[in-house]
């Protein structure tokens, strides 16, 4: 007998993807073996074909989630048996990784050696650890090649990218998204990977695509800032970031890039506002307190410059710093300068520029000097 034998066509369109909803309307396939008459019912049918005395055999099995990775060496793993006593066979892919004696690792409190190798290929794996809890937090149920459904490439991706295996784990997203348009995770993960690797085109259409499945979301809109700031769009970037300041408020990393953005684009009175709104929800926001003294101490904008305020804001941020490092230092003195305390600007941009040679910073150092020329000639900093 050869397995040619059981080949037979069967038509893609005909294959499930996925189970039904309501699993009592899945196809029932009934032979009558009096008339050899085949029928198509449904399983909520089975009662009308049972006669008393009739044995019906229950298979309760189920697929568990057996499809892993270990991380070092990464081996892919199909556990197949439960030999007891933490055995287990299992197919592993590559083979080369996982030779008798060698050690697959999964977690800080996992791992597995492998024992021996079947006739067949098999792997005999003794873990160390509790695989089962393993298997249903990484686990991933495995599928035979036919089936291709969205839900489970966009499982074996988060798998897949937490391993750190990106280019897998974004050929399975991008497989998902095909599959399934509207499968808003699948499109965010595969906008972000793709804007990791810079590909900035491709993963704003993505990203794009989320937020018209869902017009709220906070990682589509934040994401899609960066990539417009990065490539130079500030105006859209400033649209998505305020849509992420909105939507939360408490987000001060979104609201401190709106701010910048703001700066950058010549609106400095709104972004003083975003500085002021982020410090009223966390007064300890001690990048906020930097970045509004810094502006209200050295902007071009007369009518935002308020010395003493960026005195006592650079001051809040001192108090609340563990160490006075450069960059804090600068916003000390360019707030007591802009306040005319230009003996105390003096000293502190002296420190300052110390501190910066001190750390290797020759930027902050030459910035620094900058300073100290201007406030040596009876005037504040401007940047």
């Amino acid at each position: 007998m050869k397995t040619a034998d059981f080949d037979y066509a069967l038509p893609p369109e005909l294959i499930a993807q996925e189970p039904l909803p309501d699993r009592a309307a899945s196809r029932l396939l009934v032979l009558d073996r009096a008339t050899d008459r085949i029928i198509h019912a449904a399983f909520r049918d089975l009662g009308r074909y049972l006669a008393p005395g009739d044995l019906l055999v229950l298979n309760d099995t189920k697929v568990i989630p057996a499809r892993i990775w270990s991380v070092k060496p990464v081996v892919e793993l199909l556990l197949v048996e439960d030999l007891g006593q933490q055995r287990w066979t299992a197919l592993v892919k590559p083979g080369r990784r996982a030779r008798p004696g060698m050690r697959l690792e999964f977690a800080p409190w996992l791992w597995a050696t492998v024992e021996s190798e079947t006739a067949t290929g098999e792997r005999i794996l003794r873990f160390a650890g509790d695989v089962e809890s393993y298997l249903r937090e990484h686990g991933v149920a495995p599928l035979p090649p036919y089936i291709k459904r969205p839900a489970a490439r966009d499982e074996l991706a988060r798998v897949l990218e937490q391993l750190g295996q990106t280019a897998e784990a974004q050929r399975h997203y991008a497989t998902a998204v095909r599959l399934r348009p509207d499968l808003l995770h699948a499109r965010l993960k595969l906008g972000l990977l793709l804007a990791r690797a810079g590909r900035f085109d491709t993963a704003r259409e993505h990203l794009q695509a989320a937020l018209t499945l869902c017009p709220t979301n906070l990682v589509a809109h934040y994401n899609l800032g960066a990539i417009h700031a990065a490539e130079g769009r500030l105006e859209p970037a400033i649209t998505h970031f305020r849509e992420v300041v909105r939507l939360n408020p408490a987000d001060l990393d979104a609201r401190e890039r709106l701010a910048r953005l703001l700066v950058r684009t010549g609106e400095t009175e709104a972004a003083v506002t975003q500085y002021r709104e982020g410090l009223r929800a966390r007064s300890d926001w001690v990048e906020g307190l930097q970045a509004l003294a810094w502006l209200l101490a050295t902007s071009t904008n007369s009518a935002v410059r308020d010395g003493p305020e960026a005195v006592r804001l650079a001051t809040q941020a001192a108090q609340l710093s563990t160490n006075r490092d450069p960059a804090l230092l600068a916003v000390l003195d360019a707030a007591y300068a802009e306040a005319g305390r230009l003996a105390d600007a003096i000293h502190l941009a002296q420190e300052a520029r110390q501190a910066a040679l001190a750390k290797g910073q020759t930027n902050l150092a030459e910035a620094a000097a900058r300073r100290l020329e201007a406030y040596r000639a009876g005037r504040a900093f401007r940047e």
